[in-house]
């Protein structure tokens, strides 16, 4: 069994670095640099799976720098289906997805059938990720569990 955070320091701490510098160059609004950055950070979710697999915490990591809506809620799928088969906890990866979900469904029509379908799947994963919330996250966790609850209530 993997364990929920396996990664040494130096490892996680090129990930992290990498992370921030594309936060730092999307800021600048550089688009060559954020593309050079964003590969370098795929270079290395790639060779930490050469030694973790594709482990939920990479595949969160991959979907939290993912522009592409629907391949991001893809990888939030899938780091949560391994979570879950893992007995991992889920509560960040159901909150990532539901910010996903609801960003999709504010972009399509609001009031189709699938903005709707969107919003009620969002509001499904809140529910199932409230009890660890509340035992488990921070303050921060609580709030953003909080306004992602009052968007998707808001929602259509």
């Amino acid at each position: 069994m993997q364990e929920e955070f396996p990664f040494l320091p130096e490892e996680w701490e090129m990930v992290r670095c990498a992370g921030s510098e594309i936060v730092n160059v999307t800021a600048m609004e550089d688009d060559l640099l954020h593309t050079i950055k964003l590969d370098a950070l795929l270079d290395i979710l790639a060779m930490l799976r050469e030694k973790y697999d594709d482990h939920p915490v990479l595949l969160e990591t991959e979907a939290d720098f993912t522009e592409e809506a629907q391949r991001r809620i893809e990888l939030y799928m899938r780091a949560l289906d391994d979570s879950i088969r893992r007995g991992f906890p889920t509560y960040a990866i159901r909150l990532s997805l539901v910010d996903c979900l609801l960003e999709q469904a504010a972009e399509s029509r609001a009031g189709t059938a699938e903005s709707r379908a969107t919003t009620e799947l969002a509001l499904e994963h809140l529910k199932l990720c409230e009890q660890e919330v509340l035992a488990h996250g921070d303050e921060l966790d609580r709030a953003n569990w909080e306004r992602l609850r009052t968007l998707s209530e808001n929602a259509n």
